[in-house]
């Protein structure tokens, strides 16, 4: 297994398209199911899962029923009843000076998330924002002292980063989650790596958001979504499991 995970590495271009599954692959607690062709990597830790080539393999769909969020770099055949696959924007950081502006206006009310602060984060949210704290790096934007929207980079590799965004309902749409974002694309930590912003096309508020933090599409990832489950739940509730690539605005 040892040395599929290096023949991956090897197989996957250092692109922003290949950072799901390359992220994947730096956590010892990854597994891999498949061979070089086509390998199902999956890390149940963070309920996430990437397919790399032309086919599910086995383990997809009973991963799928267990919670975990697959990503593909195509829509590939053989989802169960009731699964579709959901195209999203992969966008890149270009407008910096559309970044520099919500820098500047997070500078007073977003600071680094530490432990104190995650205690105050609704419970669902915690396991992925410690991962941040444990992997990577987390602010929090503030409003009356109290965290309402997190920004998290628990993934990343040697070159790349992704951000997370969990804002509280009350406090969407208000520039919150911006200025979380902001913040976390300038703390030391993650200088000299390239955020990149991932926001399902059903969604355009979280693309939007990252538009005018300067992000521009770049290209695109699919996601297997349940549509018979999500019809009944609203999962951008407060405090619900986001949804890959985490996406609560």
């Amino acid at each position: 297994m040892d040395s599929l995970r290096q023949r991956l590495k090897s197989a996957l271009s250092n692109s922003p398209q290949s950072f799901y599954a390359r992220a994947l692959l730096e956590d010892s607690r990854t597994e891999i199911v498949g061979d070089l062709e086509s390998a199902l990597i999956l890390n149940k830790a963070i309920d996430l899962g990437v397919i790399h080539g032309p086919r599910l393999v086995e383990g997809t769909i009973e991963a799928l029923d267990e919670g975990v969020e697959i990503l593909a770099s195509a829509p590939l055949p053989g989802l169960p009843s009731g699964w579709e696959w959901g195209r999203g924007v992969f966008m890149a950081l270009e407008d910096r000076a559309a970044l520099h502006a919500w820098q500047e206006k997070a500078s007073a009310s977003v600071v680094q998330l530490d432990e104190t602060k995650l205690a105050l984060a609704p419970a669902p949210l915690r396991p992925l924002l410690e991962e941040a704290l444990q992997r990577g790096y987390a602010t929090c934007a503030l409003a009356e002292s109290q965290p309402v929207s997190f920004a998290s980079a628990y993934l990343h590799t040697e070159t790349h980063f992704d951000i997370s965004i969990d804002t509280l309902e009350p406090y969407r749409n208000r520039g919150f989650a911006r200025m979380a974002a902001a913040g976390l694309i300038g703390s030391e930590p993650l200088k000299g790596l390239s955020p990149h912003w991932g926001a399902l096309e059903s969604n355009p508020a979280s693309w939007r958001t990252g538009q005018s933090l300067g992000f521009r599409p770049a290209g695109h990832l699919w996601l297997a979504c349940n549509h018979v489950q999500d019809s009944q739940e609203n999962r951008l509730n407060e405090g619900a499991k986001p949804t890959a690539p985490h996406e609560l605005i």
